[in-house]
């Protein structure tokens, strides 16, 4: 997929290893409402997000983002707000853009890499971005990460909140 993305003159806009964790209320009531809050550490800031799912033929989210320069500062926020660390997530991104699309190559442990297509724009530029890349819609999946983990791989982040590389940088 990368080469075929380089062939194809797209931009690499990134390349870290992203730490993320999730936070909900003790009650899990944000989850059930098909809502997070969300820190991202991409190695030099992090960044806070709220999430909303949006029901689609493609996974579709509402999300606000703030940037927040120290990762532990913005956990012990949400912390402060009375919010618990439910997931931590440990993973290896690429990220390119090409036509207003952003492919964001993930490797996680103990599970094949894989990509997800993703753009601002409105669901065409979704199709398109996955059909440069060789596949139909068909092949695709509107699950986010969790769901994904959990439905193909037996990897529940709410009995095992913890995924991550063995040998840390």
């Amino acid at each position: 997929i990368i080469s075929r993305l380089e062939f194809l003159g797209a931009e690499k806009v990134l390349e870290a290893r992203l730490i993320t964790k999730d936070y909900d209320f003790p009650d899990g009531h944000l989850s059930r409402a098909h809502l997070r809050y969300r820190v991202r550490y991409d190695g030099k800031s992090a960044v806070v997000c709220s999430k909303r799912r949006i029901e689609s033929e493609v996974y579709k989210k509402r999300q606000k983002r703030t940037l927040e320069g120290s990762f532990d500062d913005a956990c012990d926020i949400l912390e402060g707000l009375g919010l618990v660390c439910v997931s931590e997530v440990h993973k290896d991104r690429t990220s390119f853009i090409l036509n207003g699309v952003r492919y964001g190559i993930n490797q996680l442990p103990r599970i094949p890499a894989y990509v997800e297509v993703e753009s601002v724009g409105s669901e065409d530029f979704v199709k398109e971005g996955v059909e440069l890349l060789g596949y139909k819609m068909s092949d695709t999946t509107n699950l986010n990460e969790k769901e994904v983990l959990k439905k193909f791989y037996g990897i529940d982040l709410s009995k095992a909140p913890v995924l991550k590389f063995y040998h840390q940088e």
